[in-house]
């Protein structure tokens, strides 16, 4: 006997339909949006994805298939680095842990693409999980800038703040001397014995050069700070160049009754003839300042294959080492008086750092209390390769 069944499947046949043609539309949305977007069950189970996801996680054709465990999916892309170097079990473990033990969250997750995406993770009504990867990098980088400009605006408004203090007491403090004296001798030059009178005229002339000095620095800074400060590297002759500021500063120094000795050899740097002569001459400036009478300033070189050391050396008051740490910043230097009470800025300083570091070298100080300083600063030697071109150069 043979008995024959026939069931009516028709209804889940076209519940079957249904489910299919829902599972496409869900796919096709996923695939509309740029986010990254995967979704799972309450088991943990794989259920729709879109194929920026499978891009992002780099899952090969076939490993991402519906049902498949959360945790499978992580242990199939973490041998591959993708969380890091080291045990991926234990990577598997707290990535699983992280995801899942949180009901709701969100987080920037920086990919070794140099790519930076926004990860949020929401409950779904039966309690499964949709994770959603959005790309912020341009975002981040936008940010990034502005926080860069915002330190830079706030650097500036020190910088400026600074400014106006030194225009406002260091550039007064010989301006005081200078109309104070020269009003003297404009009354009473005619009564005035000839030793005051040469006394306030020396005083006139060393607030001159002050104001000079700073004016100078003044100018070369602000331009450095609106990049118009160009850097034209040529051969100089270092010896020259030293010489050029000894003859500018001898009157200066020889009026503090401080000996200068140039020990420079007649070597080549390739360098900015503007920008290393202001490193010069603020460095000797300097020197004769700090200096007392009977001292000494030796300016001398040292070259290796690729650079050229010159340093500035001088037998004066030294420093601190609460003053090195804060010679080359114009925010926190603070400027001493000289052995003779000279006014400055420790704008020169900072002068000195930044051209020498445009020309692609490094400044460095060494100083002791009551025996001296010496700063020290590289700057590119002349090779046989910058000879061969600025030959071509010529020929052209």
């Amino acid at each position: 006997n043979l008995v024959v069944t026939y069931t009516d499947i028709t209804v889940l046949k076209l519940a079957e339909q249904k489910v299919r043609e829902s599972e496409q539309v869900v796919r096709g949305v996923l695939e509309t949006v740029p986010q990254c977007i995967a979704m799972f069950d309450v088991e943990t189970r794989l259920v729709a994805w879109n194929q920026n996801y499978e891009k992002l996680f780099r899952y090969e054709k076939g490993e991402l298939v519906q049902g498949k465990l959360y945790r499978e999916l992580v242990e199939t892309v973490a041998p591959r680095g993708f969380y890091g170097e080291g045990d991926f079990s234990a990577f598997v473990d707290a990535r699983v842990a992280r995801v899942w033990k949180n009901s709701e969250r969100r987080m920037d997750i920086a990919f070794d693409d140099d790519k930076t995406y926004d990860e949020t993770i929401q409950r779904t009504k039966d309690g499964g999980l949709l994770l959603v990867y959005t790309d912020i990098s341009e975002r981040k980088e936008a940010e990034a800038k502005i926080e860069e400009q915002r330190d830079a605006l706030e650097k500036l408004n020190q910088q400026k703040t600074r400014l106006f203090s030194i225009v406002a007491h260091d550039l007064r403090s010989p301006f005081t001397a200078l109309t104070g004296y020269t009003e003297i001798l404009s009354n009473e030059a005619g009564s005035l014995p000839t030793a005051d009178i040469a006394q306030f005229s020396k005083t006139i002339n060393d607030a001159a050069w002050q104001t000079l000095n700073l004016m100078n620095n003044l100018l070369e800074w602000a331009l450095a700070q609106l990049d118009q400060t160009t850097c034209e590297p040529v051969p100089i002759n270092v010896h020259d160049l030293v010489e050029q500021s000894l003859i500018r500063l001898e009157l200066v120094a020889k009026a503090k009754g401080v000996s200068t000795e140039n020990r420079a050899d007649a070597i080549s740097v390739m360098a900015d003839s503007n920008m290393t002569d202001t490193v010069i001459r603020n460095l000797i400036t300097n020197s004769i300042k700090f200096t007392p009478e009977n001292g000494k300033i030796v300016i001398a070189t040292k070259r290796d294959d690729d650079w050229t050391e010159i340093s500035v050396t001088d037998t004066g008051i030294g420093m601190g080492e609460n003053q090195l740490n804060d010679l080359f910043d114009l925010e926190t230097n603070q400027s001493t008086p000289g052995t003779k009470g000279e006014a400055g800025s420790g704008l020169g300083l900072v002068l000195c750092k930044e051209f020498v570091e445009k020309q692609g070298g490094v400044i460095f100080v060494e100083s002791t209390m009551g025996k001296g300083t010496s700063f020290r600063f590289t700057l590119p030697s002349v090779t046989i390769e910058d000879r061969k071109s600025l030959e071509q150069e010529k020929n052209m």
